[in-house]
């Protein structure tokens, strides 16, 4: 199997170069060479080598002067650089880590040491790689926890506020208010309820798969009988704006998924076009296969988006309050936790 890591050789002596190339092809090392510093440098434009392995003793730009350079560039700097030379005073050696280099080999080129050094900083750079790629991962995961947690202290202060108060109006004064104004202040109590109870909803959902609780375990189900209980669910929902919810899906379509998360996902996009759908609206879901997949759609004859929304419709910290047809308020978080 050929080894594709790739190691980039700068010496202006070609019989240098064969010698090296030889011993590395030999071990399914992917060579390129460069004959000079500018060759190199060039070269290193547009590529990005797994190791280099650098003359000392070049024209012009000697190897040193070459590193620097090197390590200059924040797209090159990671990459280990090897110095090969005839000299081993300390000085020189010195100069070599000074300038950014990580290890050297001197010549005449011992076939065993050059192969042992080569591969363990090939594989101390892998692994660096590796570490700089699990901590972009975890920084970035760490912004969306902060982004996350942001939104829902903030969108929890309204519906709390509105309980509260609203309570607090009904508790005091419930005999000075007129039949409209208590109905008034009851259906701002239960829409700032449902508000509340789905973000703490999202909030636990989104926990539970930060925290890896949320084992992937897919199962063979009948669609239809999964939509129908979705549907039992999100009645009461749909009844309060006379939204009629009906499905057309055969009775033997079976897909295989884990059926928590997609009961979560079905709930959410069905709330979301509830919400959206004006009185005597209607709410679909339907199913469409062919020979790869099967496609779940939810779909609704509501107030729609915009198309700049839609673009940024699965981007955390890009939502933004959007109020339903009877001020339900919506985050966009269900959608966010849909696509986890």
């Amino acid at each position: 199997m050929e080894n594709l890591t790739e190691i980039l050789v700068v010496d202006d002596l070609i019989e240098n170069i064969k010698v090296i190339g030889n011993i590395l092809k030999m071990n399914d090392y992917k060579l390129s060479i460069a004959m000079n510093g500018k060759e190199a440098l060039s070269y290193l434009e547009d590529h990005f080598p797994d190791l280099i392995l650098l003359d000392v003793t070049m024209p012009e730009l000697n190897g040193f002067t070459v590193c620097e350079m090197i390590k200059k560039n924040e797209k090159l700097k990671n990459i280990p650089v090897i110095f090969l030379t005839a000299k081993v005073e300390s000085e020189d050696i010195l100069r070599g880590f000074q300038a950014g280099g990580v290890d050297y080999i001197t010549k005449p080129f011992n076939h065993d040491e050059l192969l042992s050094r080569v591969k363990t900083h090939i594989e101390l750079k892998k692994s660096k790689d590796l570490i700089l790629e699990q901590n972009e991962k975890l920084e970035k995961m760490n912004q969306e926890k902060n982004k996350f947690f942001s939104i829902i202290a903030h969108d929890i202060r309204n519906p709390v506020t509105a309980i509260f108060g609203f309570a607090d109006l009904l508790k005091n004064k419930i005999n000075e208010m007129s039949d409209q104004e208590r109905k008034k202040s009851i259906d701002i109590l239960y829409q700032s309820s449902v508000q509340l109870a789905d973000l703490i909803e999202h909030l636990l959902d989104w926990v539970k798969m930060q925290i890896n609780k949320t084992d992937f375990k897919p199962v063979l189900f009948f669609l239809k009988k999964e939509v129908l209980k979705v549907f039992q669910f999100q009645q009461l929902q749909a009844d309060m704006k006379k939204i009629k919810l009906y499905e057309n899906i055969s009775e033997n379509t079976e897909i295989k998924a884990d059926l928590n998360m997609f009961r979560s996902i079905l709930i959410n996009l069905v709330s979301n076009a509830l919400k959206f759908t004006p009185e005597n609206g209607e709410v679909k879901v339907e199913a469409f296969s062919d020979e790869k997949e099967l496609r779940v759609s939810v779909m609704d004859n509501g107030i729609g988006m915009e198309p700049e929304i839609i673009n940024k419709l699965f981007q955390l910290g890009s939502q933004h309050t959007t109020w339903g047809t009877a001020d339900e308020k919506g985050t966009g978080l269900g959608l966010l936790l849909c696509r986890e």
